[in-house]
């Protein structure tokens, strides 16, 4: 089986930080923030292995673009898949209460 090198991008590890810091100081809530936290980050581990199981997203731009989007916990994960470099590369991680429509 291929495996792919899984790349988070700057934007999606803001993303990460943003949301766990939310969770643990403003929510009071740090064993959750633990839990998505580690739930975020083993999804995104995972994509290292067959990235292309979870569907191309259906709305334009992001058909064209190849965006796909898997889920841990209450969180998005948006990524691309490079064949040619063998690369996944995490663009954002969001609520998926958000409009991400308008943040991608």
């Amino acid at each position: 089986m291929t495996e792919y090198s899984v790349l988070i991008g700057r934007q999606a590890e803001r993303d990460i930080l943003e949301a766990v810091t939310y969770i643990q100081e403003i929510l009071f809530q740090p064993e959750s923030a633990r839990r998505i936290y580690k739930a975020i980050k083993t999804q995104i581990n995972m994509l290292s292995e067959m990235p292309q199981r979870f569907a191309v997203i259906a709305e334009e731009p992001y058909r064209s673009m190849g965006m796909r989007k898997a889920s841990a916990e209450n969180y998005l994960i948006f990524y691309l898949v490079n064949e040619k470099e063998k690369t996944v590369s995490i663009v954002r991680v969001l609520h998926n209460r958000r409009e991400w429509t308008n943040l991608l």
